[in-house]
C-alpha cells in the first residue's frame, strides 16, 4: 500500500496527491495488490532492484494463481514502470 494512503486510514485525511491516482478496477485489483507483496521482497543496495522471476513464481505457487503467465507478464509491466519511475526520481 502506498505511504500516503497508509496516512490517509490513520488520519482519516485524504492527501491532494491522491487526487490525480486511477482508481484500480476491482477485477485486476488482486495484481495489484500482488504486486506491492512482491515489492516488498524488492533487492536493494544502490537502489531497488528489479523484481526477480524466481520471486515471482514463489508467489504464484503460494498463492495458487491459475494462470501464472498473465500475473508474470502484469507484474513484470508494472515493475519496469516502477523501475522507470524510481530512475527518473533520483535525476
Amino acid at each position: 500500500m502506498h505511504v500516503m494512503m497508509k496516512v490517509e486510514r490513520k488520519s482519516g485525511r485524504l492527501d491532494p496527491r491522491l487526487d490525480d491516482m486511477p482508481l484500480i478496477p476491482e477485477s485486476v485489483g488482486w495484481i495489484w495488490k500482488g504486486f506491492w507483496k512482491l515489492h516488498q521482497t524488492r533487492g536493494g543496495g544502490f537502489g531497488p532492484q528489479p523484481l526477480q522471476y524466481s520471486n515471482i513464481q514463489a508467489f504464484c505457487d503460494l498463492f495458487s494463481i491459475e494462470d501464472k503467465q498473465l500475473f508474470t507478464f502484469y507484474i513484470t509491466e508494472l515493475d519496469l514502470v516502477y523501475m522507470n519511475f524510481v530512475s527518473k526520481a533520483k535525476e
